[in-house]
């Protein structure tokens, strides 16, 4: 088991942040239980916080990379 798997058994709501395009909460766990996806829509992580502090909020997307949760290689992207 790998720590982002000993941490998904813990908590299945967890969500890192992507590798690849730093984008948060659209890591999606998929039903088979090994691959994380980056889903590719847009992240609103910060919405809340950039209103509160009347910054224009960031149109950040996810980048649609797929991972293995053991080995953490990357997979090829399903259309």
């Amino acid at each position: 088991m790998s720590g982002l798997s000993e941490r998904l058994a813990r908590e299945p709501d967890y969500r890192p942040y992507c590798l690849n395009c730093q984008t948060m909460r659209r890591m999606t766990l998929e039903p088979d239980g090994q691959t994380m996806w980056c889903q590719p829509v847009r992240d609103d992580t910060f919405d809340a916080a950039a209103i509160k502090l009347g910054i224009p909020a960031h149109d950040r997307y996810g980048c649609g990379l797929r991972f293995d949760i053991e080995t953490g290689k990357s997979l090829p992207v399903q259309p």
